[in-house]
């Protein structure tokens, strides 16, 4: 669910890891590991999220970046995982 908060100066992602998985609809059988926050400033907001959220459904596709996700045990693995998702274009 969008949220508007005015104090985001600059763009970020929220990763969480659960403990065991569950299904987040129940539309679906298919369970959730991964669970994002992306958050924007609300200038530019549609553009900069949208770009996000590509960047991360194409690199989550890819089973061998979701199983390092899973796997990393420090936080320094996990965030330069993501922070890698800045150089590919």
């Amino acid at each position: 669910f969008p949220v508007t908060i005015d104090s985001v100066v600059s763009p970020f992602v929220v990763l969480a890891r659960v403990k065991d998985s569950f299904v987040w609809d129940s539309r679906s059988d298919n369970t959730v590991k991964l669970v994002f926050m992306i958050g924007v400033p609300f200038i530019n907001r549609e553009k900069t999220h949208l770009q996000i959220l590509a960047q991360l459904s194409r690199n989550l596709i890819d089973d061998g970046f979701r199983e390092k996700l899973l796997q990393a045990d420090k936080v320094d693995e996990v965030y330069n995982l993501l922070d890698s998702l800045n150089s590919v274009s």
